[in-house]
Protein backbone atom coordinates (compact mmCIF):
# COMPACT_ATOMS: atom_id res chain seq x y z
CA UNK A 1 0.00 0.00 0.00
CA UNK A 2 1.27 3.84 -1.22
CA UNK A 3 2.33 6.06 2.13
CA UNK A 4 0.11 9.09 1.82
CA UNK A 5 2.97 12.15 2.41
CA UNK A 6 1.32 15.47 4.19
CA UNK A 7 0.38 16.80 0.45
CA UNK A 8 -1.67 13.77 -0.57
CA UNK A 9 -4.94 16.10 0.18
CA UNK A 10 -3.66 18.42 -2.99
CA UNK A 11 -4.17 15.23 -5.19
CA UNK A 12 -7.47 14.38 -4.46
CA UNK A 13 -8.33 17.83 -4.09
CA UNK A 14 -7.25 18.05 -7.51
CA UNK A 15 -9.05 14.90 -8.78
CA UNK A 16 -12.32 16.32 -7.77
CA UNK A 17 -11.39 19.57 -9.93
CA UNK A 18 -10.96 18.10 -12.48
CA UNK A 19 -14.42 15.72 -11.92
CA UNK A 20 -15.68 19.19 -11.53
CA UNK A 21 -14.72 21.01 -14.56
CA UNK A 22 -15.70 17.63 -16.83
CA UNK A 23 -19.08 17.77 -15.34
CA UNK A 24 -19.55 21.20 -16.44
CA UNK A 25 -18.05 20.46 -19.75
CA UNK A 26 -19.91 17.00 -19.77
CA UNK A 27 -16.91 15.20 -20.59
CA UNK A 28 -16.70 11.07 -19.43
CA UNK A 29 -13.31 10.15 -17.96
CA UNK A 30 -12.45 8.16 -21.24
CA UNK A 31 -13.33 10.93 -23.34
CA UNK A 32 -10.81 13.47 -20.97
CA UNK A 33 -8.18 10.58 -20.97
CA UNK A 34 -8.10 10.30 -24.51
CA UNK A 35 -7.80 14.20 -24.99
CA UNK A 36 -5.31 14.78 -22.86
CA UNK A 37 -3.65 11.83 -24.14
CA UNK A 38 -3.82 9.84 -20.52
CA UNK A 39 -4.36 5.80 -20.35
CA UNK A 40 -8.05 5.03 -19.08
CA UNK A 41 -5.79 3.52 -16.21
CA UNK A 42 -4.04 7.01 -15.53
CA UNK A 43 -7.43 8.78 -16.02
CA UNK A 44 -9.13 6.62 -13.47
CA UNK A 45 -6.12 6.74 -10.85
CA UNK A 46 -5.74 10.45 -11.06
CA UNK A 47 -9.30 10.71 -10.79
CA UNK A 48 -9.34 8.46 -7.06
CA UNK A 49 -6.21 10.97 -6.46
CA UNK A 50 -4.25 7.84 -6.00
CA UNK A 51 -1.75 8.97 -8.68
CA UNK A 52 0.89 11.51 -8.04
CA UNK A 53 -0.03 14.02 -10.64
CA UNK A 54 2.40 15.69 -13.07
CA UNK A 55 2.66 19.38 -14.55
CA UNK A 56 2.83 18.28 -17.71
CA UNK A 57 -0.36 15.94 -17.01
CA UNK A 58 -1.64 19.94 -15.44
CA UNK A 59 -1.09 20.94 -18.84
CA UNK A 60 -2.79 18.41 -21.25
CA UNK A 61 -6.02 18.40 -18.98
CA UNK A 62 -6.27 22.27 -18.48
CA UNK A 63 -5.28 22.14 -22.73
CA UNK A 64 -8.87 19.75 -22.92
CA UNK A 65 -10.70 22.02 -20.72
CA UNK A 66 -9.31 25.52 -22.19
CA UNK A 67 -8.35 26.98 -19.41
CA UNK A 68 -4.65 28.03 -17.33
CA UNK A 69 -3.47 24.86 -15.44
CA UNK A 70 -3.72 26.98 -12.00
CA UNK A 71 -7.64 26.90 -12.48
CA UNK A 72 -7.14 22.80 -11.64
CA UNK A 73 -5.26 23.62 -8.10
CA UNK A 74 -7.80 26.43 -7.41
CA UNK A 75 -10.36 25.62 -4.64
CA UNK A 76 -12.97 28.59 -4.90
CA UNK A 77 -14.86 27.38 -1.38
CA UNK A 78 -11.20 27.86 0.41
CA UNK A 79 -9.81 31.16 -0.35
CA UNK A 80 -11.48 34.30 -1.15
CA UNK A 81 -8.88 34.86 -4.08
CA UNK A 82 -9.59 31.48 -5.56
CA UNK A 83 -13.60 32.36 -5.25
CA UNK A 84 -12.74 35.51 -7.35
CA UNK A 85 -10.64 34.12 -10.04
CA UNK A 86 -12.91 30.86 -11.06
CA UNK A 87 -15.25 33.46 -12.29
CA UNK A 88 -12.97 34.25 -14.59
CA UNK A 89 -11.31 31.01 -15.30
CA UNK A 90 -12.82 30.84 -18.95
CA UNK A 91 -10.18 33.89 -19.95
CA UNK A 92 -7.51 33.11 -22.34
CA UNK A 93 -4.39 31.66 -20.56
CA UNK A 94 -2.45 34.76 -20.86
CA UNK A 95 -5.57 37.09 -19.61
CA UNK A 96 -6.12 35.12 -16.82
CA UNK A 97 -2.44 34.89 -15.66
CA UNK A 98 -1.96 38.34 -16.14
CA UNK A 99 -4.91 38.71 -13.73
CA UNK A 100 -4.17 36.07 -11.48
CA UNK A 101 -0.82 37.94 -11.02
CA UNK A 102 -2.18 41.34 -10.73
CA UNK A 103 -5.21 40.16 -7.99
CA UNK A 104 -2.30 38.00 -5.31
CA UNK A 105 0.10 40.99 -5.71
CA UNK A 106 -2.43 43.67 -4.51
CA UNK A 107 -3.84 40.89 -2.54
CA UNK A 108 -0.15 40.47 -0.63
CA UNK A 109 0.06 44.89 -0.12
CA UNK A 110 -2.56 44.38 0.99
CA UNK A 111 -2.11 41.84 3.85
CA UNK A 112 1.07 43.67 4.39
CA UNK A 113 -0.85 47.61 5.27
CA UNK A 114 1.18 48.85 1.87
CA UNK A 115 -2.16 48.71 -0.68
Amino acid sequence: MKQQSNGAGIGAKVSARIRELSAARGLSDEALAKAAGLSPLEMTLLDEGSEDITRDMLDRIADVFGVHPAVLCMFPDEHPLASLLEKQRDLPKAEFQKLAAEMISKGLRASKGTA
